[in-house]
């Protein structure tokens, strides 16, 4: 009788002890890994305050993180289709940003934690999709410094409407502008205006084309000859 019960247990340990090994290599092989935990409440969501394309994911790192080399996030246009790699984050991240959908169409997501060859995959998201926002949050401070402008500027206009006298500072440059050409009448002289040597493009020749409208009626009022050379075709004067 014992020597059948020894018989048996050699049995045991020959025959199922190396399946029990094998199957263990199959499971590493194949990447499953039982002591490696996935990200927790894995959350899907339109991503607010954009112009649409963009699914926002968050969760909660895997109790394994300090293990683990990253995460991989997988897409997938069913909850029970084929899973794609669309994205990877560093150990100990929390979101990740997905930019590479279309709008209006629902997407499901899983969140893979991996360690070497070796990974640990979350269930699938509810179905998510994008979509534009009309308003920007983020930007609330321009729309209240836009709306500030618009009220100083109606304001004035409303004030000028009713005739009420407005401060305008002058600025000495233009009237020393207008001595001169009166000192160039007097000693009958004609005036000479650079424009300076930009083109169009550029805002300082702009500027200067403005002065020269005031300047050209001032000569114009004196009878006095103005000269502008230029150096670029588009600033010559009509």
């Amino acid at each position: 009788m014992r020597l059948a019960i020894l018989a048996v247990s050699c049995f045991f340990l020959l025959v199922l002890s190396p399946a029990s090994a094998f199957s263990q290599e199959l499971e590493a092989s194949e990447g499953l890994l039982p002591h490696l935990l996935p990200p927790e409440s894995v959350r899907a969501a339109d991503t607010p305050n954009d112009r649409g394309g963009s699914i926002t994911l968050n969760w909660d790192i895997s109790p394994d993180d300090s293990e683990i080399d990253s995460y991989e996030v997988l897409r997938s246009a069913t909850a029970d289709g084929e899973y794609s790699v669309v994205g990877s984050v560093s150990k100990g991240t929390i979101r990740f940003v997905d930019t590479g959908v279309s709008d209006r169409e629902s997407y499901f997501y899983r969140v893979r934690a991996v360690a070497g060859d070796r990974y640990a995959e979350s269930g699938p998201t509810d179905g998510v999709r994008s979509s534009p926002q009309w308003f920007n949050r983020n930007r609330l401070n321009i729309l209240i410094a836009l709306i500030l402008f618009s009220g100083f500027v109606l304001w004035f206009i409303y004030n000028a409407k009713i005739g009420k006298e407005l401060f305008i500072r002058k600025i000495s440059g233009l009237d020393a502008v207008e001595d001169a050409i009166g000192r160039a009448t007097e000693m009958g002289r004609s005036v000479l205006y650079i424009p300076g040597i930009m083109d169009m493009d550029n805002i300082q020749t702009i500027a200067s084309m403005i002065i020269l409208g005031r300047v050209a009626k001032k000569t114009a009022e004196y009878d006095v000859t103005i000269h502008v050379p230029v150096s670029k075709s588009m600033v010559m004067p009509p």
